[in-house]
Formats: structure tokens, C-alpha cells, sequence
């Protein structure tokens, strides 16, 4: 990644809601992170097949929430418990939630 912003969008919720994290799935993933009414949704980072697309997944997620300044509350990740992103989130917050796509 380069110096730009990780943040590709940032959407508006219909009202504020606590910290969290969203680390995407296995394919296709982005990472999301909550900010009171808003919500910032990190560029595409593809699927997360190989060490180094884990690496840059880490370091996306790393970087969203410095921009942000959020401190997740719960980290939402994909449920199959072999996915990256399941074994990512308790480290990211003190609360995991698996969620089915």
C-alpha cells in the first residue's frame, strides 16, 4: 500500500452505534470499521489465500483504524472457525462475533 488512505468509503448509518470492527471474509474481503454514525470501508483486499494477502489484510486493518482513531468493542468475523479473519478478531477487541453470510 501506499501512502494514501486505506479508506475507500465512508458511509452514513441511520443512527450511531459502538465501536466495531468488521474483518470480512475469506474472499473478496474489505474491513469496516464503525465510528458512532459512520461507517469507513477499507479498499477491496481480495481473498486471503495466501500469507502475504494476510499480511496486507493486517496491515489494512492496522492502518483503518489508526485513520479512524477507533478502539473496537467487538470484532465481527466470518464463522467458519478456519477463516483468518476468525482467528484475527479476539485480537482485535475483547469481544469476537461470528457472523453467517
Amino acid at each position: 500500500m501506499d501512502g494514501s488512505s486505506v479508506i475507500a468509503a465512508t458511509l452514513p448509518l441511520p443512527r450511531a452505534a459502538p465501536p466495531v470492527v468488521g474483518l470480512g471474509g475469506f474472499l473478496k474481503t474489505t474491513v469496516t470499521v464503525i465510528d458512532g454514525d459512520r461507517a469507513h470501508v477499507s479498499h477491496p483486499l481480495g481473498d486471503l489465500d495466501t500469507a502475504p494477502a494476510r499480511a496486507a489484510h493486517a496491515q489494512a486493518l492496522a492502518r483503518l483504524l489508526a485513520e479512524t482513531g477507533v478502539t473496537p468493542v467487538a470484532a465481527a468475523h466470518d464463522l467458519p472457525p478456519d477463516v483468518p479473519t476468525t482467528r484475527l478478531a479476539p485480537t482485535v477487541a475483547p469481544r469476537a462475533v461470528a457472523v453467517q453470510h
